[in-house]
């Protein structure tokens, strides 16, 4: 299991979006390096600084005025790789819905930044869902387009005249599927309509990525789910586990949109797992919390582990951050 060597950091973040980095090392890969990643969460559409409320670690608040914004972001994520070149940007929803520059062109407006900084895997989250399927589909799976209702086509047309924009970076999602009963797309009723997981080899460690996006999907308006049906994605990590394991993953992480408490329980249910990068419930961790079947520790932001924290660690606790 994977043990923390600097904590989390958060940074240039408000209460709807985080940027969270820490580099994670494992006993037994000693001899194989570090490898830094790097979680971004819940960016909804905010392309540009905005006001934010920040809690501290020490329990007190601070106010910006112009705080986050893809710019900052992409500086920090930017500062991070400088450090720490053997890294992962791994991103999880909810991004392309939440302000009126990404709701007035159904969520192209964000798409040309987050392309180029460079995800190396992202998950949707509920939101994704929220201008149809034919948006979806069209931005993140290689599928053709297909044809999009009239006001959708001029929103989406309004930004670059072309249509959606499609995400350049894999999107990985283990717990959506084809209903079985619609015929979008024809012919793959029932089949997983992203993929489940992907595997990295970052400087000789081999890194097993696995997805679940929200599972709330159905419980929102029925345009949302049109064509698509969820689990809640546990049924379906034994087996993608017993699968990134056999591709030599020296460490399995979950990026979830399920939320920290669903999450938190994942990482206590299933003991291979090393990291759960947590979105969905907006529950900032500014430092990392510590799992394991008896308890949930959060530790403290830049501080040095303690002795209690790393028998936690070397017994096999997950990290799990939101």
């Amino acid at each position: 299991m994977a043990s923390l060597r600097g904590m989390l950091r958060p940074v240039l973040g408000v209460t709807s979006m985080a940027v969270l980095a820490a580099t994670v090392s494992m006993p037994a890969l000693a001899e194989k390096g570090d490898l830094t990643l790097i979680h971004l969460s819940d960016l909804h559409g905010n392309i540009a600084p905005h006001v934010g409320v920040f809690h501290n670690p020490d329990g007190s608040k601070r106010y910006a005025t112009h705080a986050g914004g893809v710019a900052k972001i992409q500086t920090l994520i930017n500062e991070i790789r400088a450090d720490s070149p053997n890294s992962l940007l791994l991103a999880v929803g909810d991004s392309t819905h939440g302000t009126a520059e990404v709701l007035f062109t159904v969520g192209d407006a964000i798409m040309p930044a987050m392309n180029a900084m460079g995800i190396d895997a992202y998950t949707p989250g509920n939101w994704e869902f929220g201008y149809g399927p034919a948006v979806f589909r069209g931005r993140f799976t290689a599928a053709d387009p297909l044809a999009l209702p009239a006001n959708i086509r001029i929103m989406s047309d309004a930004y670059d005249g072309d249509g959606v924009t499609k995400a350049t970076f894999p999107s990985l999602a283990a717990n959506l599927y084809n209903a079985h009963s619609d015929p979008i797309p024809s012919g793959g009723q029932g089949l997983p309509v992203l993929p489940a997981y992907q595997m990295f080899d970052k400087d000789g460690i081999t890194v097993g990525v696995i997805g679940i996006t929200a599972a709330i999907v159905p419980q929102q308006p029925d345009v949302f789910n049109i064509g698509f049906e969820f689990t809640q994605g546990v049924e379906e990590l034994p087996g993608l586990i017993d699968a990134v394991k056999a591709e030599g993953a020296d460490l399995i992480v979950v990026q979830s949109e399920l939320g920290l408490s669903q999450n938190i329980e994942i990482a206590r249910e299933f003991e291979d797992i090393d990291v759960v990068l947590s979105a969905h419930t907006h529950e900032v961790t500014l430092g990392a919390l510590l799992v394991n079947e008896e308890e949930v520790v959060a530790t403290t932001p830049g501080a040095a582990l303690s002795g209690h924290e790393q028998s936690m660690l070397a017994d096999g606790a997950a990290v799990v951050v939101e």
